[in-house]
């Protein structure tokens, strides 16, 4: 008997061909052109918040280290100039220098860290508290900016800073004048006037307005040479808001003063101070985050500016 023969088989090709692969590659470019601003922005969004977190627990910190130490925040005075003066037996004595800590420092036990560390001896999961994830200073070889008081010249690992106006020790001697750095002196502003007064010794009694009055925020900005040759309180890489010898006493004063503004974090493109322009040095898009005298903390922009004091007295 005749068979015939098995049918062909008809094989099918899998593969892709050039025109499918191009139109699947051009779907994949179009996805990630899509998505990557998107998660570029809730990268951003989420340092953000993280920055935001960490000034709201020095906030907290401060406030608490106040009430341990009868309303007093750790001062910004040197510990020599201001040694003698009836402000010292608030301060935190450093265990290991026989000093006051500088402000940072005496935050650390309120952290969880050991009273005995400062806060550039901190493991990373602590120190993290004191940077802001948006600082561009972090990929320098010396990331931060000056803390300077107790503590010596030298760029430490920090963004943050503190409210000198009401930190600082009155000047011994003066009735005009707080003792800052190296026995400098800062006069502390009310409002546009050509008075100045001493600071407050940290007295959170004697703050006008708590819960409107900077006590730490966002703060230093890079390379130094803003005030070349100028006074140290006065310099944009240090970690210190004041009003001294200002245009008044908020922190739209301080945006506006030649010799202050350099420290805030945020671009002013045209804007230049002794031939540096403020650029590159934003962190948040106009704004900065700040932790109030009464241990609330905000993120404030730059046209809420004026009702944010710095001066802590009453004007």
């Amino acid at each position: 008997m005749i068979t015939s023969p098995p049918a062909a088989r008809h094989i099918t090709s899998k593969a892709f061909t050039l025109i499918e692969l191009l139109v699947v590659i051009s779907i994949i470019a179009l996805l990630i052109g899509i998505l990557l601003p998107a998660l570029g922005a809730a990268r951003n969004s989420a340092r953000d918040l993280k920055c935001l977190s960490n000034v709201r627990q020095l906030g907290i910190s401060g406030f608490t280290f106040a009430t341990e130490h009868k309303q007093r925040f750790q001062a910004t005075s040197e510990d020599y100039v201001v040694r003698n003066t009836s402000f010292y037996k608030y301060q935190d004595i450093s265990p290991t220098t026989g000093i006051m800590k500088d402000w940072a420092s005496a935050l650390v036990p309120y952290l969880g860290g050991s009273p005995s560390l400062a806060f550039d001896q901190l493991d990373p999961d602590m120190a993290d508290f004191y940077l802001c994830p948006n600082d561009p200073t972090l990929n320098d070889q010396f990331p931060g900016y000056e803390v300077i008081i107790n503590i010596g010249f030298n760029y430490k690992p920090i963004s943050y800073g503190v409210n000198a106006d009401l930190c600082s020790i009155p000047m011994p001697g003066s009735s005009t004048e707080g003792s800052f750095a190296g026995g400098a002196g800062i006069g502390v502003r009310k409002a546009d006037n050509s008075a100045t007064f001493p600071s407050l010794g940290g007295n959170l009694d004697q703050v006008a307005k708590p819960s409107e009055t900077l006590l730490y925020a966002d703060v230093g900005t890079r390379p130094a040479g803003f005030t070349p040759g100028g006074s140290v309180q006065d310099r944009n890489d240090t970690t210190y808001y004041t009003t001294n010898y200002g245009n008044g006493g908020s922190l739209g004063d301080v945006y506006d003063t030649p010799w202050l503004r350099g420290r805030i974090p945020v671009d002013r493109p045209g804007i230049t101070v002794n031939g540096g322009e403020l650029v590159g040095v934003e962190r948040h898009k106009e704004s900065i985050n700040i932790a109030f005298a009464d241990g609330h903390g905000a993120n404030v922009k730059v046209d809420e500016f004026d009702e944010v004091r710095v001066s802590p007295l009453n004007y």
